[in-house]
């Protein structure tokens, strides 16, 4: 893909995402983020892809040069005070049915936040992914706590690299075997 057209498809998804009308629309929110995950990955190279319907409990498989496949649940992030939060469940309020928790059934999360426009790769089993949410910190907390804190460096996906996650063998990662 040419990157003239990556920035703009990423910024037209960034102004779309800012739009109040659309932040309120958490579906259309989510389908916005998966596009800028994949236009991501697309431009690493990697190829993706998309499992059939909607009840599969990752977004999408990326699959590595090297064969290896993981399982990847997409999921927005949020900038809320100096950190990036995301969900690290999915809710379905309108079946009145409790969360549906990841783990084992997925191998990553990947997190866009579109107010830094940033990617994160999270490993499901990461001591960041605890309760129904996963916290990145961007800036060190007011209250000076230094113990425990994830900082989003670490998970960043720094333009043309490959995330860490897919660069560990797939023992070490729970990434399904390549065929």
């Amino acid at each position: 893909m040419h990157m003239a057209h990556r920035c703009y498809i990423l910024d037209v998804m960034e102004d779309l995402l800012t739009l109040s009308s659309v932040r309120r629309n958490t579906k259309y929110v989510g389908k916005i983020t998966e596009l800028a995950v994949m236009t991501r990955f697309a431009t690493m190279g990697y190829s993706i892809s998309i499992p059939f319907g909607d009840d599969a409990p990752y977004d999408v498989i990326i699959e590595t040069k090297d064969d290896r496949l993981f399982r990847v649940q997409i999921k927005t992030g949020r900038l809320r005070n100096g950190a990036v939060m995301f969900a690290t469940v999915s809710w379905h309020g309108h079946r009145n049915a409790p969360p549906t928790r990841y783990d084992g059934r997925i191998d990553a999360f990947a997190v866009y936040c579109a107010e830094n426009d940033e990617l994160y790769i999270i490993d499901v089993r990461d001591v960041c992914v605890r309760g129904n949410g996963g916290m990145l910190r961007i800036a060190p907390p007011r209250n000076n706590m230094r113990r425990g804190i994830h900082w989003a460096e670490n998970y960043r996906v720094r333009k043309g690299e490959s995330p860490m996650l897919f660069s560990t063998k797939p023992s070490e990662s729970g990434a399904l075997d390549g065929d």
